[in-house]
């Protein structure tokens, strides 16, 4: 009788995206056969299982999921006579989210306006995909772009001007400068 193997995997099951993982398959084990191959399934549905990596007898991955949600990683192990096992782990991957950077503090006189640049803001390994500038932290964004350029200030005083960043995502971040 063929026993045929038994698949295990070991790895991270909380991580955040963007960060190198790796999933180890080699506490699997298939006696008296050797194994021929690892296949990995990074987004198995359950259903279908569809190779990403065929890492043949190593018994690792290395991956990065570069978008948070939850995945189920598959790996599905063949002996040496053809035999199969399939395992499958579920991994949560945290989205880190943009940092808005509105720039620094600035002095101008009256009627002057201000030339603002975000493009300090970081977001990885998501993208920035949209920069909103609020001109007097009333709620309500004025303008759009990496850089922008505000109303002249018709008043002695100190303004808060406000920046939101988003990203592909849809995670937020914001910042200010006076």
């Amino acid at each position: 009788n063929d026993l045929g193997p038994t698949a295990d995997i070991t790895g991270n099951a909380i991580f955040d995206e963007g960060t190198l993982q790796t999933f180890d398959a080699s506490g699997s084990t298939s006696s008296p056969d050797a194994f021929a191959s690892f296949e990995w399934d990074i987004d198995y549905d359950g259903f279908t299982f569809d190779v990403n990596f065929d890492t043949g007898v190593v018994s690792t991955l290395d991956y990065t999921y570069l978008d948070d949600g939850s995945y189920d990683i598959a790996v599905r192990v063949t002996d040496d006579d053809g035999s199969t096992d399939l395992t499958v782990m579920t991994v949560t991957v945290n989205d880190l989210g943009p940092t808005a950077n509105a720039g620094a503090d600035q002095s101008i006189f009256v009627t002057e306006i201000v030339d603002v640049d975000g493009s300090g803001s970081t977001s990885s390994p998501d993208s920035i995909v949209l920069y909103e500038w609020d001109w007097t932290d009333d709620g309500t964004y004025d303008d759009v772009g990496v850089t922008a350029t505000s109303p002249a200030y018709g008043t002695i005083g100190t303004y808060t001007v406000r920046l939101r960043v988003t990203d592909d995502d849809g995670s937020q971040s914001e910042d200010t400068l006076t």
